[in-house]
């Protein structure tokens, strides 16, 4: 199964990935729920988003796995 988007921005976030120091990840977020993605299977374990993108990730109902749980990814 590959990761989607909002997958990888979310991933991204917790490592600040990117080319961009400036990144916003928060409106990258935001941007892609907005536009319909699937929010589904976007928090990675042991690859957690940042504090604040864990937050609007929250606030969209999106929850952290148990650790127990394994990476499908």
């Amino acid at each position: 199964m590959g990761a989607t988007p909002l997958c990888w921005a979310t991933v991204g976030s917790g490592f600040g990935l990117g080319h961009n120091p400036d990144a916003n990840w928060i409106a990258t977020v935001e941007l892609l729920i907005a536009a319909g993605a699937s929010t589904e299977g976007v928090w990675v374990v042991g690859k957690p988003p940042s504090d604040d993108v864990a937050v609007v990730l929250h606030a969209h109902g999106v929850e952290a796995p148990a650790e127990d749980e394994e990476d499908e990814g």
